[in-house]
């Protein structure tokens, strides 16, 4: 917690606004990790957006057909445009 604090206030000292994002898990990946962890971890992230004064895009469980994965945590070239190419990134 604390490098992601000293990195948006050096990121903000350097005029540039910084903005979090966690990015989307497949579903069956997902699935492995206990829900508790993933609140612990969204709570927190909320926090920090909160007490910095940063967006949070929270794409973490963001639905994708399973020809636009990679692997568990990447997406493959067509996820990654169809959902976050400059027209329609969700940000």
């Amino acid at each position: 917690v604390k490098c992601i604090k000293d990195i948006l206030a050096l990121v903000k000292a350097h005029g540039v606004a910084p903005v979090l994002i966690t990015t989307p898990y497949h579903p069956e990946f997902l699935a492995k990790i206990p829900r508790e962890k993933l609140e612990n971890f969204r709570g927190m992230m909320n926090r920090i957006s909160q007490e910095r004064g940063v967006a949070w895009f929270d794409y973490l469980e963001m639905t994708f057909t399973d020809d636009e994965w990679r692997d568990g945590n990447h997406l493959n070239v067509h996820g990654s445009v169809r959902r976050f190419s400059r027209n329609e990134a969700p940000i």
